[in-house]
């Protein structure tokens, strides 16, 4: 039995190897040595479906994980976890497509927005050229307006000297008429 508390010891060194390994992000490590205590035995079966359920669930590096999660803190989203298997690695990427697809959207309408907001503001110029020039015309017609108003009154006060200058003239030619007769 002394070799049995042999491979015992092995199995839990390389335990305490694995816990560390496993510490340090590393999700694919695996107790391999097999103790001969059936109670280790089944710890270490257990531990290692524990494992593989980390695995599968999580993904094979903590660090690559954290390592993308820390550029996504800081809004760049152009890296990804490479061979990603795991739920949450699979996600992360996924996640990170997501947001980069959102942001260029994002990026193409703020983009067709300023074209617009150009496009309206060269409107707008061009609006208010046009009503300066109307307002322009509109003096230039009222003062056309005025000026024609003021001939006509001056037509009309020439008439109504030249009627009564008719007028004499009708009268002097009655008088000189009655002289006549």
């Amino acid at each position: 039995t002394q070799k049995g508390l042999e491979q015992d010891t092995k199995a839990v060194e390389q335990s305490v190897a694995t816990a560390k390994e496993i510490e340090a992000g590393n999700l694919t490590a695996r107790i391999t040595e097999t103790p001969h205590n059936p109670q280790l035995v089944e710890l270490k079966n257990v531990l290692n479906q524990m494992l593989e359920t980390l695995q599968s669930k999580v993904g094979s590096n903590m660090n690559e994980i954290n390592r993308v999660f820390e550029s996504y803190k800081s809004l760049d989203f152009t890296t990804e976890i490479p061979n990603a298997r795991g739920s949450v690695e699979v996600t992360t990427n996924t996640l990170g497509q997501e947001i980069k697809a959102m942001l260029q959207t994002s990026a193409t309408s703020a983009k067709s927005l300023g074209e617009q907001s150009n496009a309206l503001q060269e409107a707008m110029k061009r609006l208010t050229e046009g009503s300066h020039t109307q307002a322009n015309s509109l003096e230039e017609s009222a003062t056309a307006i005025e000026e024609i108003s003021s001939s006509m009154q001056n037509v009309s006060d020439k008439t109504g000297e030249v009627t009564r200058q008719a007028e004499d003239i009708k009268n002097i030619v009655s008088v000189i008429k009655d002289i006549a007769d």
